[in-house]
């Protein structure tokens, strides 16, 4: 017993001798825990008030100024035109109702008159709610609203969401609730590219916004969050619900009583006009606007709200000077020709692959299909340097003789091969043959080489279709776009090294650049190969159907191009900086294709590619030296 006792006194001694030690080590960390908290939130304290004080605030009118997105030729420069241009009309709110204040603020931040900018509690329930039920909603406030969409564009980086707070809050300090109200209002998006409340009220009801109803002021304030989804014209139900709960809201707060909510409810969801969109970029310019709209939404991942808000500097590839000259090219057309007939055309810079003009049609509203990178049409003999560059390839003498004749018979085909007009040309080498474009002779030769490999290399040059590996493919029975075929022969223009044809060249944003073109090509042709198709491509200028380009005044190569049916006709070809094809078709009432109507004194000046492409052609290749 005597042992046992000695033990459990040792044991408690050691026990409270270490409690002390513990103690004092606690307190010792409890103090430096508490001084370097105490320095962290001095610190972050100290760099909120030095960010607070650093934070500048526009006049408003000058923020929805600075933020229409601007498209400008290559100069970067002169401008195309700017994306939501029309589409805003900056109002006095005073000459309001009430009501559509009130609408706006209960649907979009219910505090907006008391909080100082920042609602603590509504970014916690809306955190709550995210974490809890994995929706995504929004604590902001209206004043955090303004400040995010016109001050911090798209960054929702942590650091850019704390600036905005802290802007939020200056902005209440600084300007009373009326005035950011109407800031908010007069700039915020509501869909159908419509920017502020005036521009909206335009676009949905076809009145000014002083004269709407508090229904239909109750419409407009619930599209807000999502105005592309909740349109009426979109999805009425999702557009009922958002209007109901902003009716039901306004009774909650009392900007209505509950007889006029009543009333409105009873009387159903507002009608809104059909949507019929601003489109301020018409004509000729309205395909480039299209594309460059496009692009920065798919490409560039920049939001249709943002494109048409953010202040976006856009800098095409489009040279103003070639574009002009393309487009008088393309008005050329004679005004005999059909009604239904429809001009592609595109040029793009032998170096680098830039779209240096194109004509997508006369009106991107009238026919919003691109003539130019969208609307296909038979290649024709556009097709034939293709065939010859597989003879380059595998040693083929040019010079051999072929038979010219017409018409031919060919091993598997049920039909004879005619040439155009059936002229018989005799014995023949394939620099003629190229020169006056002789079926007979390229369907022998791609007999001879093998059609696979004439596919091929229209693949390789930069056409996207499936070229059927057959001996009448080098007749251009496959359809293509202008800009296809103008990659193509780009790449005979580059010595065989492939461009990739772009039209943004770069994107920029309050000086600070985003994007910037870095083109490069591809080698998927052998050089010299392509060199000895070029010299046979330049006899087409001086010695056959192309000889109308030497009014030109330098050195050019290219190739006409009719198909079999009459259903196209092209000129493609290139000087040494830059490659231009024109196209024309003919498309009948549900688009398919016809048989082009005659036009012009000369016999088949409209079918035939040596005849109106090829004179518009040589009018843009002078006027774009």
């Amino acid at each position: 017993m005597p042992k046992t006792r000695k033990t459990v006194s040792t044991g408690k001694t050691t026990i409270k001798k270490l409690g002390k030690k513990n103690t004092h080590k606690f307190k010792t960390f409890l103090k430096i825990f508490c001084g370097f908290l105490f320095l962290l939130v001095a610190g972050a304290l100290t760099y909120t008030i030095i960010t607070y004080n650093s934070i500048t605030i526009p006049e408003p009118d000058k923020v929805a100024l600075e933020q229409r997105s601007t498209v400008y030729f290559s100069d970067g420069v002169t401008p195309i035109s700017s994306f939501a241009d029309q589409n805003r009309t900056i109002i006095k709110c005073d000459k309001l109702p009430s009501f559509v204040e009130n609408a706006i603020v209960v649907s979009e931040d219910r505090t907006f008159w008391s909080n100082f900018g920042v609602d603590f509690w509504g970014i916690a329930r809306a955190f709550w709610n995210n974490l809890t039920q994995g929706t995504r909603q929004g604590g902001s406030t209206i004043s955090q609203q303004y400040a995010e969409r016109y001050y911090m564009g798209d960054n929702q980086s942590y650091y850019a969401k704390f600036q905005e707070a802290l802007l939020a809050v200056k902005l209440n300090s600084s300007q009373n609730k009326n005035q950011i109200l109407c800031n908010y209002m007069n700039t915020i998006y509501f869909g159908r590219n419509s920017y502020g409340i005036q521009a909206a009220s335009e676009s949905y009801f076809a009145k000014n916004a002083w004269d709407l109803s508090i229904s239909q002021a109750a419409v407009l304030a619930g599209l807000i969050p999502s105005p592309n989804n909740w349109d009426p014209a979109i999805s009425k139900i999702d557009a009922q619900n958002r209007w109901q709960r902003t009716i039901n809201l306004m009774f909650e707060d009392k900007y209505i009583d509950k007889s006029q909510a009543d009333k409105i409810l009873k009387a159903g969801l507002p009608t809104t006009r059909t949507d019929n969109p601003n489109q301020p970029f018409t004509g000729t310019n309205g395909y480039i606007m299209q594309l460059v709209q496009d692009n920065i939404i798919q490409e560039h991942k920049i939001s249709h709200n943002n494109l048409l808000s953010g202040g976006y500097k856009i800098v095409t590839t489009i040279n103003k000077d070639k574009q002009e000259a393309m487009v008088e090219a393309a008005k050329s057309l004679p005004k005999q020709a059909s009604p239904n007939a429809q001009v592609g055309s595109v040029a793009i810079d032998n170096k680098n692959g830039d779209i240096l003009a194109l004509w997508g049609g006369p009106d991107n509203i009238k026919h919003s299909l691109n003539n130019a990178t969208q609307a296909k049409a038979q290649a024709g003999s556009t097709f034939k340097p293709f065939t010859l560059l597989a003879a380059a390839n595998q040693n083929l003498d040019f010079n051999k003789l072929y038979n010219g004749n017409s018409p031919v018979k060919f091993k598997g085909l049920k039909n004879s091969v005619s040439n155009a007009e059936n002229i018989s040309y005799g014995q023949i080498n394939l620099y003629k043959a190229l020169a006056n474009s002789v079926n007979t002779v390229f369907v022998k030769l791609n007999e001879q080489v093998g059609p696979q490999i004439t596919a091929e290399n229209i693949n390789l040059a930069g056409i996207d279709e499936e070229i059927e590996p057959t001996i009448l493919n080098v007749l251009g029975f496959s359809s293509v776009t202008p800009l296809e075929l103008a990659r193509a022969y780009n790449t005979l223009a580059n010595s065989g090294c492939r461009n990739n044809p772009f039209f943004i060249q770069s994107i920029s944003k309050d000086n600070y650049s985003i994007f910037n073109a870095m083109p490069s090509c591809q080698q998927v042709l052998t050089k010299n190969d392509v060199n000895k198709v070029d010299q046979a491509m330049q006899g087409v200028i001086q010695n056959g159907f192309g000889q109308k380009a030497k009014a030109i005044g330098r050195q050019i190569a290219g190739k006409s191009g009719t198909s079999s049916d009459n259903k196209s006709a092209w000129f493609a070809g290139y000087d040494s900086n830059q490659t231009a094809v024109f196209g024309l078709w003919q498309t009948g009432q549900n688009g398919q294709e016809e048989t082009i109507s005659p036009f012009g004194a000369i016999p088949n000046y409209a079918v035939a590619g040596s005849g109106w492409t090829l004179d518009a052609f040589v009018q843009y290749m002078k006027a774009s030296k």
